[in-house]
């Protein structure tokens, strides 16, 4: 099962984009328009949805200066209620539910900290990585693995 992560701000009832792609690049450039607009970093949540982990963590940590750190206890407190059951809605699609991680100052934190959490987020991010058969990336990959496919078909 593939990770899905999802972008959200803070007070908004839908996520801002559902299916971000899980590219480092592409995760970037989304946080560099969003930081853009004005809007403070500590509005905007990510929502990682794995079967090994569903990780809540706040943008302000990823786009701040290394070094500085921020309580976003208070910013969770005032996430939607649609983020919230988001969370809730993706502890149910598994018969074993995986852990719920959050920030390291959340209320329901557990002494996870905010470097494990980006630790996670990054090891999501499949687009980055190199395949097991040889040092290509995920699209190089995945179109090799299309070519492959339509040669099937159109020999079928």
């Amino acid at each position: 099962i593939a990770p899905r992560l999802e972008l959200w701000e803070e007070h908004m009832e839908e996520p801002l984009m559902e299916n971000v792609t899980l590219s480092r690049s592409s995760l970037n450039a989304q946080l560099m328009e969003l930081n853009d607009s004005g809007t403070p970093m500590s509005s905007f949540w990510l929502l990682l949805d794995s079967p090994t982990n569903i990780v809540v963590k706040n943008c302000h940590n990823l786009i701040a200066a290394r070094g500085t750190k921020r309580d976003t206890a208070a910013d969770w407190k005032n996430a939607s209620s649609a983020l919230k059951q988001s969370v809730e809605d993706a502890l149910r699609s598994y018969r074993v539910p995986p852990p719920v991680l959050f920030d390291q100052n959340h209320s329901d934190a557990t002494t996870t900290t905010t470097t494990l959490l980006t630790d996670l987020l990054e090891d999501s991010l499949v687009e980055d990585s190199k395949t097991v058969f040889s040092s290509e990336a995920f699209e190089e990959w995945s179109s090799s693995i299309a070519h492959v496919l339509m040669e099937e078909f159109a020999d079928g």
